[in-house]
């Protein structure tokens, strides 16, 4: 028969202590009720930054269908002779034929860039990352000649989806949209022209 000796009350604290320990991490393993708050700290982050995302893209999408819509409804007054007839500016342009097309939207931030395509020249356009607002042009063309209009609208980014895009310099975003069309025949003087 074996027999017991008795521990010291130093011995007997250490495992009084340890199964006290054991039991609590037992027990704490065994415990379901904080399952659900501890899942919940898990995934809240991603699932923020999901819904952040969405919603960008949402909002990226609503800007771009509405700036190629007043781009395309723009570019018919361009196609028609309506707008070298009344002899526009960019700015009255602007302000009269494009901005009413654009609900929501702020008209300081737009930016027109109209060309003549020409086989014989250079001509500027604008691709999504080299929008330069200084460097527009402002030519209609006459009667039967081929025409670039060019439409940008300036986002700043609500998170970072976007940042590896060369176009999101600064946090900025550009909305471009085009379009490119034959001019009606038209009659038009010679002067509504010159420079193109």
């Amino acid at each position: 028969m074996i027999r017991k000796l008795p521990l010291s009350s130093a011995n007997a604290l250490r495992l009084a202590r340890q199964d006290s320990v054991l039991g609590r991490v037992r027990g704490f393993v065994r415990n379901k009720s904080g399952a659900a708050a501890l899942e919940f700290a898990m995934v809240a982050m991603p699932f923020l930054a999901m819904i952040i995302c969405i919603i960008e893209v949402g909002v990226d999408f609503l800007f771009f269908s509405q700036i190629d819509y007043a781009a395309h409804k723009a570019a018919q007054e361009i196609r028609s002779g309506s707008v070298q007839m009344q002899n526009l500016t960019a700015q009255q342009f602007k302000t009269n034929i494009l901005c009413p097309k654009l609900s929501g939207l702020t008209c300081s931030s737009v930016e027109v860039n109209v060309v003549v395509i020409k086989q014989s020249e250079e001509w500027v356009s604008w691709s999504p990352t080299t929008i330069n607002p200084a460097a527009a042009k402002w030519c209609l063309g006459g009667a039967a000649d081929t025409v670039l209009v060019q439409v940008a609208y300036p986002v700043p980014l609500a998170s970072m989806i976007w940042a590896g895009s060369r176009s999101a310099a600064d946090g900025i975003r550009y909305y471009l949209s085009a379009a490119a069309f034959r001019n009606d025949p038209f009659g038009l003087p010679a002067a509504a022209t010159a420079g193109c």
